[in-house]
């Protein structure tokens, strides 16, 4: 990943802390930028003179935590921010306001045997930063404090797993991509909140004007309905025809089987049984290509995806606006 979008803390709620950070990673290649009040990112580059306009969009966001109360014997009590499974929660190592803690539960030794038969009851987590009261975990967070997993990117063979690596891709590819298209006025729309209930795009799309659009969305193997085959990862990634509330114009989505037949990019057409954002821009007019990249375990401390994937997805977004 060239422009580091891992780096950083990009938890839904924490727009304006990240502002000047992202603005900077755009300011080299694009003559517009501007942030509006959600904190969707706005960038273009030159419009010429009957030039198409082309929408590039991704969520810059990522799934997080908020301390919503601090207990007597210095523990936090939070509540996730975007859909996390209860499962990826404990024993993990998280990072707030730069100091680690682990998010905890009653220990197993202390347990009735009733408890320990039922699942995680994700209301019983605290996380220990390692204070004994509440006077010294103040010191250290407060209620309302936003933090994440504390985790690196690691390399597992030709995977690159982390935190809100799906996303950090995303931006990653798209921005890549835009660079290399020149025959279209690119607007490209790094939106906010979508782990929030997908508020950003709903805003961000309303003034917008395009003759088509891309949607790069990282989707975990687990919400396809092709989720038993066990060979998905790095075979291509997905060509959506349809989700819950999305049907991609047919004329459309054969431009885009073709840039990628011609490109020898192979690609998995699928419909998902998702909600996503690409009904909001096809409401608006704008004929949109969905396009999915292939991930693992989305919305946990190692999130995983291909390096092969991210390539190709690249390419394939360049081939494909050459083809529309």
């Amino acid at each position: 990943m060239n422009s580091n979008f891992f780096e950083k803390e990009r938890i839904s709620g924490l727009e304006t802390e990240n502002e000047q950070w992202i603005l900077k990673k755009l300011e080299k290649d694009f003559s517009e930028i501007h942030v509006d009040c959600l904190g969707n990112v706005f960038a273009e580059n030159e419009k010429k003179s009957g030039q198409k306009t082309l929408l590039l969009a991704t969520h810059w966001d990522e799934p997080g935590f908020i301390v919503t109360k601090i207990t007597e014997d210095g523990y936090l009590k939070f509540d996730p921010v975007g859909k996390i499974p209860k499962e990826a929660m404990l024993s993990k190592k998280v990072k707030i306001n730069g100091c680690t803690g682990v998010i905890s539960l009653k220990a197993i030794h202390l347990s009735s045997k009733e408890e320990r038969k039922k699942p995680i009851d994700p209301d019983k987590l605290f996380v220990d930063i390692g204070t004994d009261s509440k006077k010294a975990a103040e010191q250290i967070a407060m209620e309302g404090d936003y933090f994440t997993f504390e985790q690196d990117v690691c390399m597992l063979g030709p995977y690159l797993t982390g935190r809100g690596m799906d996303s950090a891709a995303a931006l990653d590819i798209l921005l890549d991509a835009a660079r290399e298209i020149t025959d279209y006025h690119v607007i490209l729309l790094f939106y906010a909140q979508h782990h929030v209930g997908m508020r950003g795009l709903r805003a961000a799309i309303s003034d917008v004007k395009a003759d088509a659009a891309i949607l790069l969305e990282g989707i975990d193997r687990t919400k396809r309905k092709q989720a038993d085959n066990e060979n998905l990862m790095s075979d291509g990634n997905l060509l959506c025809y349809a989700t819950q509330n999305y049907l991609a114009p047919c004329n459309l989505f054969k431009k885009a089987e073709h840039a990628a037949d011609c490109a020898g990019i192979t690609v998995q057409n699928m419909a998902a049984d998702i909600t996503d954002e690409a009904e909001f821009i096809a409401a608006k007019g704008i004929p949109t290509v969905y396009l999915g990249l292939n991930c693992r375990y989305q919305n946990t401390a190692v999130c995983m995806v291909h390096k092969n994937d991210m390539e190709n997805a690249r390419q394939l977004i360049v081939k494909i606006a050459a083809e529309i």
